[in-house]
């Protein structure tokens, strides 16, 4: 596996993390349509580092790697 491509991986599973941990844009909502804009929001910070990671996995030449690449990508998910 590439070095630019592990450490695009360990960025997107720790944006995934950070964004599924914070809870920075909850102000508290007093109505049930910022609640649903909360979620909104909420959903498009977690879905999005989520559908990437799906992208540069699903590119991954797995035949081409030298060891199990479960073990790799568990590894990397251990880094972030």
């Amino acid at each position: 596996m590439d070095i630019d491509v592990e450490s695009e991986l360990i960025s997107l599973i720790s944006q995934l993390i950070n964004a599924a941990d914070d809870d920075s844009t909850d102000s508290g909502t007093d109505s049930d349509s910022e609640l649903e804009e909360y979620r909104n929001v909420k959903f498009i910070r977690i879905i999005t580092p989520l559908i990437q990671i799906i992208s540069v996995v699903r590119s991954f030449d797995f035949d081409a790697l030298p060891k199990k690449p479960e073990s790799k990508l568990m590894s990397l998910v251990a880094q972030a």
